[in-house]
């Protein structure tokens, strides 16, 4: 099947693929567990590291602050 989109059309080898993680997700940060789920999703990029990303209600959110470099995905 094909994808019409232009970025599918110049790189048709290019994958993105959201995977859910096998594993408990535990984030410490100073001495402090700042997320923890059984819920986790694992995204694995062409070319790129796989990240983890943690449902919103499983973070302590409270614990957040803006930062001067934030991400940013075309």
């Amino acid at each position: 099947m094909s994808n019409p989109a232009p970025g599918f059309a110049k790189r048709p080898d290019y994958r993105v693929d959201l995977v859910p993680e096998a594993r408990r997700i535990r984030v410490v940060l100073g001495g402090v567990a700042i997320a923890d789920s059984g819920a986790a999703l694992r995204i694995e990029e062409t070319g790129h590291d796989p990240s983890i990303y943690v449902p919103k209600k499983e973070g302590r959110l409270v614990l957040r602050r803006r930062t001067e470099n934030p991400p940013h995905c075309p």
